[in-house]
Formats: structure tokens, sequence, C-alpha cells
């Protein structure tokens, strides 16, 4: 605080301006410390909602003695809703071919291209394709202005209005035997969705009870899927 005639500061006003520094203090403290719960309240709920849709995956593990579909149909809804993305994508690979396993979409997504390019070999030229090849995760952040992004995908995604993809890979003893990919309208979400992938791919991993059932059964009707 300045003044503009010469002289000291009474003690009451030096005492005043502590005051007000001390509750400064407080009010910066306490915006912090309110920021940090939000960010804990946060990733709780983040957490939670990854267990659920893990939880829930399990359960439709245990009853896929016959048919896997509802698997399929449960891991494309849960990384949809938990990575907000605008369309999600399980494929499976049976050696040969890739197939369109399952999706979930927003309103508005024409998914049918896909039905078009899928059953497809394990080929750089579709974004699944190149999973299964390399075994390796696939983010690509533009696809619009990335030169290495395949034509296919480059179409669809202009189509239907989003601009990133995320993609990883379902392994077994090394193999890829499947995909699991999330499409989405900007290009920050790249961190929430590896999250939330791996977590999908985590009941596999941990049910090998289950496996077989997984492993043994195709699907009476693959490419399922609806657009919310």
């Amino acid at each position: 605080m300045s003044r503009l005639k010469p002289g000291a500061f009474s003690d009451k006003q030096i005492e005043l301006l502590k005051t007000f520094a001390d509750q400064a203090v407080i009010a910066i403290e306490n915006v912090r410390l309110f920021k940090e719960l939000e960010a804990k309240n946060r990733d709780l709920t983040e957490a939670l909602d990854r267990q659920t849709a893990t939880s829930e995956i399990l359960r439709a593990i245990s009853r896929a003695q016959t048919d896997v579909q509802p698997v399929f149909d449960v891991i494309a809804a849960s990384a949809l809703r938990l990575c907000d993305g605008v369309a999600s994508f399980v494929f499976r690979h049976d050696g040969t071919l890739i197939h369109l396993a399952a999706f979930d979409s927003a309103e508005g997504v024409d998914l049918q291209p896909l039905r078009h390019i899928f059953p497809a070999p394990p080929e750089r030229g579709t974004f699944a394709g190149r999973v299964v090849a390399t075994a390796r995760l696939l983010y690509i952040a533009d696809i619009e202005h990335d030169r290495d992004a395949p034509p296919t995908l480059v179409e669809f995604a202009r189509a239907n209005g989003f601009r990133s993809i995320f993609a990883t890979p379902m392994l077994r003893d090394g193999h890829t035997i499947g995909v699991i990919a999330v499409t989405h309208g900007t290009w920050t979400f790249h961190t929430q969705a590896r999250r939330v992938t791996r977590d999908l791919r985590r009941p596999g991993r941990h049910c090998d009870r289950e496996r077989p059932a997984i492993q043994g059964t195709r699907s009476p009707h693959p490419g399922t899927g609806h657009a919310r």
C-alpha cells in the first residue's frame, strides 16, 4: 500500500494490512485445497467407472459359454462411454482375417462403410490391420492431416466428424487376436483412452478359466452394435 502524503503508517493500518495478507493466504490455500479435492474426486469417479465397466465385462465373460458376442458388446459400450468417444470398435482376428465384432457410437455416425471393408486381411491399409500387423498401440491425433493415416480411415473420419483415434491390440501369447479402438472429436483424449482401453483388456488376463469360452466361440452375429 502507498500514500500521497509523507509520514509513517499507523499501527492500526499496518495490522490491517497484515490481516488482509493473512486472509489472502487463507483464500489462496482454500482454492488450492478445493482444486486438489476436486481432482481427487474426479480421479476416484473415473476409477469407479472403470472398475464398474471391468465388472460388467467379467460378468459377460462368465456367461460366454457358447456366444462371445455379449462380451464384445459390453467392451464397445464401455470404451465409448468412458472415453467420451464418437465411436468405438472391437475387432476379432481369427488368424487370417480381421472381423468387425462389435461397435457402439453416438447418434448419426454411419458405420456402414466398415461393413464393406471387413472382414479384411491384417494389412496396413486399415487402422485395425495396422494394429494387428504390428501388435502395437496406434494413436493418430489428427487423422485429416496425418500423412500416414490409412486413406479409408481419413474418409471415414471426415464423413463422421471425428478427428483422432486410439487403438490397442488384444494380445495372447504375443499374438494379436483382436483390437479395441475409440474415435474422438478432439486429439486431447489420448491419455484417458489409453488408461481405459488398458483396463478393458484386463478381464481376459485375469480370467484364464473363461478364455476358452472367448477363444473357442464364434459370434453368430458378427459386427453387431448400435448408435446412441
